[in-house]
């Protein structure tokens, strides 16, 4: 309890504080960096919870700060929380890895080499029985950073698997959050119309198309 405090204050204090930020990020870098590299390898959920939150408030906004914690093994570290059950560390480690992908397209490679790529890939297989959806989307969102403009990483989806089960997922999710809502009177209001029913009102209503699979005609990369 008194490290997830003091972390919560070290997060305050960084967030709502110039100075303190400035001490953090330029005059102790490494050592908080090495810090908060030490409580989020620890195995109390609280003070886990409170490295992820701290962490991200030490990394936003500071690319070199960024670049020491991907110096110091910081994906690999992220790794082990993003797979946690505890679905408020996930989605914070998500989303940390995400702005890392982002802010530092060299990262995308070791996001594959440490297996954080694969393990995605594979966690998404378990929606929605073992992921919730506010799970999906940080993860989604990793997924979508590391192949971003890496020919590599996209190789890899397809050569794992990983393609075919991110378009069964796509297709699940068009299924289930996407299925158009009837508006009360319309289908008389269509009779009376003369309008039928037919595939002009498919694409109207927003009904999603047909997802094609790869080596049929679709894309032959990921995107």
């Amino acid at each position: 309890e008194v490290v997830a405090e003091a972390l919560g204050n070290a997060r305050r204090l960084v967030r709502h504080c110039a100075e303190a930020h400035y001490l953090f990020v330029h005059m102790h870098g490494a050592l908080s960096i090495e810090m908060l590299l030490r409580c989020l390898g620890n195995v109390d959920e609280g003070v886990l919870d409170a490295a992820c939150q701290a962490t991200a408030a030490v990394l936003g906004g500071s690319r070199r700060t960024q670049a020491l914690f991907l110096r110091k093994h910081g994906v690999a570290v992220l790794r082990e929380c993003a797979l946690d059950y505890n679905a408020d560390i996930q989605v914070r480690s998500l989303q940390l890895l995400a702005m890392l992908a982002h802010a530092h397209p060299a990262s995308r490679h070791e996001l594959r080499e440490v297996d954080v790529l694969k393990a995605l890939l594979r966690s998404v297989q378990s929606f929605p029985h073992d992921m919730p959806l506010r799970v999906l989307d940080p993860t989604l969102d990793v997924i979508a950073h590391t192949v971003t403009e890496n020919a590599r990483n996209q190789v890899y989806v397809r050569e794992v698997g990983g393609l075919a089960a991110l378009v069964e997922l796509l297709g699940y999710v068009a299924e289930a959050y996407c299925a158009p809502t009837p508006v009360e009177g319309s289908a008389a209001e269509g009779a009376a119309g003369g309008h039928d029913a037919g595939a002009g009102d498919d694409k109207a209503m927003g009904r999603p198309h047909p997802i094609v699979a790869p080596g049929t005609g679709g894309d032959g990369g990921a995107h």
